[in-house]
């Protein structure tokens, strides 16, 4: 390849628009959900289909509705629901 042909990575940040960076963000806290469908990879590689790890239901509920369907929630939140702590939590973590 010419040393003058650069190359483009389609998951390069600067190139996603703001929406599918939206869907990079964990709805809830904000922070990176690390969601692999959302990166561009297999679902199946996804840190949510780990074996044996259930999305607690009372959080799935705390989606607001624009998220559903658009925005994963993140392993730092899945966590802290099935410990029994709340989303504030980890939301004040994040603005020390």
């Amino acid at each position: 390849m010419p040393s003058d042909v650069q190359t483009v990575n389609p998951k390069d940040p600067a190139l996603i628009a703001e929406a599918d960076r939206a869907a990079l963000r964990c709805p809830l806290c904000g922070e990176d959900n690390q969601c692999a469908v959302a990166a561009g990879d297999e679902a199946t590689s996804c840190w949510c289909f780990a074996p044996g790890l259930t999305t607690p239901a009372a959080l799935l509920a705390q989606i607001p509705p624009e998220a559903r369907n658009r925005q994963c929630v993140c392993a730092a939140c899945v966590a802290r629901a099935m410990a029994g702590g709340s989303v504030a939590d980890g939301a004040a973590k994040h603005e020390r």
